[in-house]
């Protein structure tokens, strides 16, 4: 260390406050250089059952093995996943708290809600993306069309009054219809159920004709005949599904188009814990067992945070130009 020219008592003060400030730092940095230490909470806002708590499962059960620690679920759902997403803004920033949110959460509140009590580009850091929801456009087999081009004809000479179903205001299925209203200039009218379960059950039962369903929950409806698929939201077809075409196929723009999860900590993690967090979920969502378990119903991706805060960013603006459009809001 180069002192300054300093008489003896001051080169005592001086390397005194030296040392002080070194004890200070080195607990800082024994913690981030062997963390995980403890229990990692992971948040989850969504139904343990759905496709975002299986994925939720599988990480955090990955994760234990790979860091030492256990990393276990939290399930907090409710009002869209806001809940459970400030809950996690609020956590302390010490690595210790993950949260998984999809892109409804993630970026559709942003515009959907005037007094949202988190701000995604502000009280978060991205860590790594999970991966792509697949979903399916399907119809009660009462509905005499066969593919997209038939839909459409049938859904114009209705002027609107052809009901869609949804999991509720604001949801997936909701934007997802929107998206394919916008493209294909046509109207249908929304019939918003409490969850996606009923909405996919009213489809089955006639109650409703048309909506978008994921593909997970509505494959063994579409095996047994109670639906029939016209077309996935994907880019590419489904194994499961390898005679029905991609909307792109079918000429409809704006997809491929896929709800995603993905996994941030709380804004003000230190980056090296960053780092090593987006390093074990790499691991886990590129593990076969957990590729094979969410096959049906999650693309597996992982990807850098740099990479998901760009997918956050897009999807933002993106929904946001899309809600104002056709006025969707919620209080």
């Amino acid at each position: 260390m180069n002192l300054p020219r300093l008489g003896l008592p001051g080169r005592r003060r001086l390397l005194a406050a030296a040392a002080g400030a070194a004890a200070l730092a080195a607990p800082v940095a024994h913690a981030q250089s062997s963390y995980p230490v403890r229990s990692i909470r992971m948040i989850v806002p969504y139904s343990i059952g759905g496709a975002s708590g299986v994925l939720g499962q599988g990480v955090a059960e990955k994760m234990t093995a790979l860091l030492g620690q256990s990393v276990y679920v939290e399930e907090r759902t409710g009002a869209n996943g806001i809940l459970g997403a400030q809950a996690a803004a609020t956590a302390t920033p010490d690595g210790y708290t993950i949260v998984l949110l999809n892109d409804g959460t993630a970026a559709l509140n942003q515009a959907l809600y005037p007094k949202l009590p988190y701000d995604m580009q502000k009280d978060f850091v991205p860590l790594s993306y999970g991966g792509d929801v697949r979903m399916v456009l399907i119809v009660n087999p009462s509905v005499p069309a066969r593919n997209v081009a038939e839909l459409l004809k049938i859904a114009r000479g209705k002027h609107g009054d052809m009901n869609y179903a949804s999991g509720g205001a604001g949801s997936v299925q909701q934007i997802l219809m929107e998206i394919f209203m916008d493209a294909t200039g046509t109207r249908f009218t929304h019939v918003p159920y409490k969850g996606v379960i009923p909405a996919v059950s009213a489809v089955a039962g006639g109650q409703v004709p048309v909506m978008f369903a994921g593909l997970a929950g509505a494959l063994p409806l579409i095996q047994a005949g109670r639906v029939r698929a016209l077309a996935v939201t994907s880019a590419d077809r489904q194994d499961s599904l390898a005679d029905v075409p991609t909307l792109s196929e079918e000429g409809v723009a704006g997809f491929p188009t896929e709800p995603w999860n993905a996994f941030f900590a709380p804004a003000g993690t230190p980056p090296e814990i960053v780092k090593r967090l987006n390093w074990a979920l790499t691991q886990a969502l590129n593990a076969p067992d957990v590729r094979e378990k969410l096959k049906l119903s999650l693309g597996v991706r992982p990807s850098t945070p740099e990479e998901l805060k760009k997918i956050v960013d897009r999807d933002i603006a993106r929904y946001g130009a899309l809600v104002r459009k056709v006025g969707i809001r919620l209080d």
